[in-house]
């Protein structure tokens, strides 16, 4: 788990794993420069499974590797600092990935809820490789891998060469597609988590720089699926001029435009059922017409997708030496 400024959650995210049914486990926990009073309330627990790295601020990808590196299980549980894990979590999940050896990545089901914990609705789809990969590559909302909810082999991370910051609040999709290359994906059904949903996530603070990675992500995997290089392995200044017409892609082709009123037309019915909630979205298109951009949202996301697609793959580029998430260099 890393964390960063996450005191309002993080003592209930501690505990759920603490309390596990399963009981014999480290606890690997990297605080990311903290300037509140999550690194306290880390250090009030005296359990020897917790391993708390301490350091500074560098992001989610580069502390979610420094973590993993530190980890000596061959199987990594993924876990958020302001969500919650089931009881029961750990042992379902153990159980399914032991009698599944050619799965990579186990995700699992998920019970949503707001801020204050009261559940809004859950997931529970069982999904295996194939519909998965598709899931993934389509974006659809519904059988997707969440990623709190995962446990991974430890090994099919590092051959994949673990999180990529150039995938900003999306180096999750990145990576799921690179391991899909080398093991199985899977959902179970089962849920295992509380999955807290509030204004204050990283994916809505930086909701277009979440859409634009997984534009990036998939393009980069569809190039590898081709049999050529990947357009990630290249230089800063290189990565950052493919990063600078891919989002000038997405703007033109109203990508961000059709996300944000696709986001306002969903908080305008948010618990309305049935007529009430047509006649509300009516009333909001007929205020605002400009939210109808949103019905064509998934077309605009897609051919952007293929104009992106297409950029990566005209691309030369020169390949970078792969990195080994899990030196001792680290």
């Amino acid at each position: 788990m890393s964390v960063r400024n996450g005191a309002p959650y993080v003592r209930e995210a501690v505990e759920s794993i603490l309390n596990q049914t399963m009981r014999d486990f480290e606890f690997v926990i990297v605080d990311d420069g903290s300037t509140d009073a999550t690194r306290d309330i880390i250090k009030s627990y005296r359990d020897e499974r917790i391993v708390l790295i301490e350091r500074a601020h560098a992001g989610l990808a580069d502390s979610l590797n420094a973590g993993i590196s530190r980890a000596r299980a061959s199987l990594i549980c993924r876990m958020d600092a302001d969500d919650v894990s089931l009881p029961h979590r750990l042992e379902t999940q153990l159980h399914c990935i032991s009698h599944d050896p050619g799965v990579a990545v186990l995700g699992a089901g998920c019970t949503y809820t707001n801020k204050d914990g009261t559940p809004l609705g859950t997931q529970e789809v069982s999904c295996e490789h194939e519909p998965l990969l598709r899931n993934i590559l389509n974006a659809r909302a519904k059988g997707i891998i969440l990623h709190p909810t995962v446990m991974m082999r430890k090994e099919a991370f590092c051959r994949a060469g673990g999180y990529r910051d150039r995938f900003a609040v999306c180096e999750d999709v990145d990576l799921w597609l690179r391991i899909s290359e080398l093991g199985r994906l899977r959902i179970i059904s089962d849920r295992c988590l509380l999955y807290r949903m509030h204004g204050e996530r990283v994916s809505v603070l930086h909701r277009r720089t979440q859409l634009l990675s997984g534009i990036l992500a998939r393009a980069c995997y569809r190039a590898r699926r081709k049999g050529l290089p990947d357009p990630a392995q290249v230089n800063d200044t290189e990565w950052q001029e493919f990063r600078a017409c891919a989002h000038a892609i997405l703007e033109c082709g109203g990508v961000y435009m059709a996300d944000e009123a696709r986001i306002a037309m969903a908080s305008g019915v948010a618990g309305r059922r049935g007529i009430r909630r047509y006649a509300r979205l009516l009333g909001l298109l007929a205020a605002d017409p400009s939210l109808w951009v949103s019905a064509v949202s998934k077309a605009r996301w897609r051919r952007s997708l293929r104009q992106v697609t297409r950029l990566a793959e005209a691309r030369t580029v020169k390949l970078s030496p792969p990195v080994d998430v899990c030196s001792d260099t680290m």
